[in-house]
This record gives C-alpha cells, sequence and structure tokens, in this order.
C-alpha cells in the first residue's frame, strides 16, 4: 500500500503568524515605557553605558512578573537580546 503523500501547502505558503501582544501598542504601555526611561535617565541597567532605547521586564510577564514599574528597566537593544537569547524578537 503506497504512503500518504505530504500535506499540500501551496507555494509561498507560512505558518500563521504569531500575533503580538496587545499591551505593546497600548496606551498604558506607552506611558510606562516614557515613564521608566526618563527614570533610568537613558543608561542600560544591565551595562551602565547611555543610550538605552528599550524597556526590559526584569521578570518576565509569562513568569509572572508584572506591569509595574518596579519590574521594568531601560536597556540597549544587545543587552536586552543577550538577556533572551533564544528570543529572537524583540518589545520595547
Amino acid at each position: 500500500m503506497p504512503t500518504m503523500p505530504p500535506r499540500f501547502r501551496p507555494p509561498g505558503w507560512a505558518p500563521p503568524a504569531k500575533r503580538a501582544d496587545p499591551f505593546y501598542t497600548s496606551k498604558r504601555w506607552r506611558e510606562l515605557r516614557a515613564y521608566v526611561l526618563k527614570r533610568d535617565g537613558g543608561i542600560c541597567q544591565r551595562c551602565g553605558r547611555p543610550g538605552a532605547r528599550l524597556v526590559h521586564h526584569v521578570i518576565e510577564r509569562k513568569d509572572g512578573g508584572s506591569d509595574h514599574p518596579d519590574n521594568l528597566e531601560a536597556v540597549h537593544t544587545a543587552c536586552h537580546s543577550a538577556a533572551h537569547p533564544t528570543k529572537g524578537g524583540r518589545h520595547d
């Protein structure tokens, strides 16, 4: 008996994109982000150099971390990537 052919996928097919968390486009996040960047003076809390543009959750939301400013810190893109080596994505 012949084996089943692989499931047909038309040219250009790709799995559905992971939906971004709507929180990161909300007014609340923009306000929190601006507050944390100002509070930290644009200094990366990981390496101590100026120019931080991202805001990082110290304890990730998926691990029970909150969006409270005490759980947020300003970081550089490279420092954020180092904190999440397997994530491959970015949220600021």
